[in-house]
């Protein structure tokens, strides 16, 4: 078959091909220098838009604050879950850093904080530790412990400044919490309120416990921070001021509080003054009648304990066999009558020293010879106070009372230097505060600044974007008018349509 040649005619439209169009680059360009203050104007205008916008809007609704920070250089006791415990005991959780009364407090602090709004801080603050479960035991495992990361919408704060010194201030509580528990740091006392009235071995006793506590807290710091440790503005070391402590307590070679023990022990010296003579004379009479007292129950539980022994002896026999039920018991028995025994005899030295008669009882220990034990002669303790009291000591006894007066003085020296002011109980006190105050009080941050805002766009973007934008829309509207206005298209086929009819 052949191929027959067909011919396509394609008719165009001349009227719509030669119709000139209206919209042109060169018309457009046209358009721009006639509404060139439009352009700028609006330009402009949507320019500080895009900035404005950018800034306080866009970037308020965008932005994060957060901070990476530990607690591991302040004074607080870590349990490595993200608690503890400050110096004073009172417990820590951070969780309580963004609870909200630790935010209104933070607001409350400082006027600069009186834009920020807790509502929308509540709703965005968390904080975190960075952690893993562990796959044996499904524990939580803190990698960093105490190590904590805080983040909040930036919206909340307002500007920059405000968000950066809020958190800082916000972070540092728990620091503010760790110096205040330092601050209300005293070392331990054993001395009494009434030490005074206490008797010299009392004193001496509770003083030397005191002087042990104050040794132990210097040996908790040394073990914190190590013999080179300052502990105050001069420079002193923990090593040189506990040096210090220890050759204060030296005497000729011997421990003070031993060699005051053996003066009072070789002198009997008692602490009274002309105030508190009744009261002393009173409380030796006492002490001596309680021995008596004591002396008599002791006598009918010997002899009840020693004729059941005699009893269970005759009742065997006289044959005890070692390791039966009455071996034991008649053991017991004897042991309890050894101690009565030893107790008598102290408490028979102590009524001889205030100037009792006891040779008597002693040499037969009866309950019809306690009545021989009676105040006598002019030596003993209590027979001196009495002649003081009455006016009839002789120049030995004045002597002692006076004695008296210069050991009760030494003691008050050497109570002075162990407690109250510019005492080692102070200094050490004051050794505390100043090693934690200077080595434990300051938070390890680890974003930069301290406080970093994320999220944020350049609100120079917005303003380039503003500008591109308001130039594009306002040339495109001047130069709509400038054509339909001032240089229209004239559509010659229409016009003589038009003239036709």
């Amino acid at each position: 078959m052949e191929e027959q040649n067909k011919n396509v005619i394609i008719l165009q439209d001349e009227s719509q091909n030669n119709r000139p169009h209206r919209w042109t680059f060169r018309r457009y360009l046209k358009g721009i220098p006639f509404g060139k203050w439009w352009i700028i104007g609006s330009t402009a205008v949507l320019g500080l838009a895009g900035y404005l916008g950018t800034r306080f809007l866009l970037n308020n609704l965008r932005s994060n604050v957060s901070s990476t920070f530990s607690y591991n250089n302040i004074a607080l006791i870590s349990d490595n879950n993200g608690g503890g415990s400050f110096v004073d005991g009172t417990r820590f959780n951070y969780a309580s850093l963004i609870s909200a009364d630790t935010l209104k407090g933070v607001k409350e602090s400082d006027p600069a904080f009186a834009s920020v709004n807790l509502e929308k801080l509540n709703q965005s603050i968390s904080i975190s530790m960075e952690s893993y479960a562990d796959k044996n035991t499904g524990e939580t495992v803190y990698i960093t412990p105490n190590r904590f990361t805080i983040t909040a919408k930036f919206a909340a704060f307002g500007a920059d400044s405000v968000a950066r010194s809020f958190m800082n201030r916000l972070i540092e509580t728990t620091n503010d919490n760790a110096k205040a528990a330092v601050a209300r740091h005293e070392i331990n006392t054993s001395v009494p309120a009434n030490f005074a009235e206490l008797s010299f071995i009392d004193q001496i006793n509770h003083l030397e416990v005191q002087r042990g506590i104050i040794n132990a807290e210097i040996d908790s710091l040394i073990g914190t921070f190590t013999g080179n440790g300052i502990i105050n503005e001069t420079g002193t070391r923990l090593t040189t001021y506990k040096t210090d402590f220890q050759n204060a307590f030296n005497y000729l070679g011997v421990d003070y509080f031993t060699y005051l023990k053996d003066s009072l022990e070789v002198n009997k010296w008692v602490n009274f003054t002309d105030d508190t003579l009744d009261v002393v004379i009173s409380r030796y009479t006492e002490t001596a009648d309680g021995y008596i007292e004591r002396m008599r129950l002791d006598l009918s539980t010997a002899n009840t304990k020693q004729k059941a022994i005699d009893d269970m002896i005759s009742a065997s026999g006289g044959m005890i066999i070692s390791g039966s039920e009455f071996a034991a018991l008649i053991a017991q028995y004897q042991a309890d009558i050894v101690d009565i025994e030893l107790k008598r005899a102290d408490y028979l030295k102590e009524l001889k020293d205030l100037g009792y008669t006891v040779d008597t009882f002693k040499a037969n220990p009866t309950e019809e010879n306690l009545a021989t034990i009676v105040l006598s002669g002019s030596s003993g303790t209590l027979n001196k106070l009495m002649a003081i009291k009455s006016g009839t000591a002789d120049a030995e006894t004045k002597k002692w009372g006076a004695n008296c007066a210069k050991f009760a003085e030494e003691i008050n020296v050497l109570k002075g230097s162990i407690v109250g002011e510019n005492s080692y109980s102070s200094s050490t006190t004051a050794a505390y505060r100043y090693l934690y105050n200077t080595q434990r009080s300051s938070v390890n941050y680890y974003t930069a600044n301290v406080v970093a805002v994320s999220g944020a766009i350049s609100p120079w973007i917005g303003l380039a974007a503003g500008l591109v934008i308001g130039f594009l829309a306002s040339s495109l509207i001047t130069a709509a008018v400038y054509i339909n206005k001032i240089d229209p298209i004239v559509d010659e086929a229409e016009k003589k349509k038009e003239a036709a009819e």
